[in-house]
């Protein structure tokens, strides 16, 4: 009997030791999660396509993800590139709220949708301005469908996306409109996929800044991949 309670003590406390390091365990990658700092890159479609309400109300949702940034976390770093008849720099990475507002009002819709180049320019931005340490994030929002480069566009903007996604970067997909009645919404959905990030649609114009403010909390950082366990 003595030794049936003392098996039995012994497989208690060792089931309280296992339940106590998983919260242990979990509470560390919480507390992990909010040290590590984001670097952002918002990838904002303006091809003639957004002209009018949509530009705006995308430069109202940028506007809102630097302010929900600067509370949650104001060493988190924001750029944005814009894409429609080139592909461009709006702002290099920055908090500075009130620079991306005078710059953004400079932007105007135009041209076609060269997608596949804006997150060639966003992965170029990340490498060589992109602090060791930081979760990498990219934040794509269009209405269209990829028109560049007219070899196959939608391939090269998939095939960019795996690399980005091979080097541990998280995109998140906002698509504008009525789904595929008006853009290519299974490319978006896997650019997500394959990235580790999130699909939204956005059919309601007047909902785009608060999927910017839902979208400025911080993300767990993604599995490592086969890529990185070979070491690349």
């Amino acid at each position: 009997m003595k030794e049936i309670v003392k098996r039995k003590g012994t497989e208690i406390i060792k089931s309280q030791q296992n339940i106590l390091e998983r919260v242990r365990n979990k509470s560390l990658e919480i507390l992990s999660q909010m040290e590590r700092k984001e670097q952002i890159i918002l990838c904002v479609d303006v091809s003639g396509s957004m002209e009018g309400e949509k530009l705006k109300k995308a430069k109202e949702a940028i506007e809102k993800f630097y302010l929900v940034k600067e509370r949650i976390d104001p060493n988190d770093q924001t750029a944005v590139v814009a894409f429609g008849g080139n592909v461009w720099v709006v702002s290099s990475f920055t908090t500075d709220r009130k620079s991306i507002k005078e710059r953004l009002s400079f932007l105007q819709a135009s041209g076609s949708t060269p997608m596949a180049e804006a997150l060639s320019l966003s992965r170029k931005i990340l490498r060589e301005e992109g602090k060791k340490g930081t979760q990498k994030r990219i934040i794509l929002l269009s209405d269209g469908c990829p028109t560049e480069p007219l070899d196959n566009p939608r391939q090269k903007t998939i095939e960019i996306a795996r690399v980005l996604g091979e080097e541990r970067v998280i995109i998140d997909t906002v698509g504008i409109g009525k789904g595929s009645e008006d853009f290519d919404e299974d490319l978006l959905k896997e650019i997500a996929r394959i990235t580790k990030g999130k699909y939204i649609l956005v059919e309601n114009l007047s909902q785009l800044p608060k999927v910017y403010i839902d979208l400025a909390q911080k993300k767990s950082l993604p599995p490592v991949s086969k890529f990185y366990l070979k070491g690349g």
